[in-house]
């Protein structure tokens, strides 16, 4: 996981898209394009605390989301 930092890291400040995770309330994931393997997305999960800091869940690459998640934030958005 050490050698991913930097790609979670970009993927948090600079994703392509923000969902929330409809089935794990409290839950945001950050995806950004990165043809990693035959993957399309970097896939970052965290969890909103009450102090709102969010605390890292996971990190892998994906080639789709799942069902369940809701875009709430875009790149062409800002």
């Amino acid at each position: 996981m050490k050698d991913w930092l930097p790609l979670v890291k970009k993927t948090l400040e600079n994703p392509h898209f923000i969902c929330i995770d409809e089935d794990k309330k409290g839950r945001e994931v950050y995806y950004l394009f990165h043809q990693y393997k035959a993957n399309k997305y970097i896939k970052v999960i965290i969890k909103l605390g009450s102090n709102n800091k969010g605390y890292l869940i996971s990190a892998f690459p994906t080639d789709n989301g799942k069902d369940g998640e809701k875009i709430i934030w875009t790149r062409s958005n800002n």
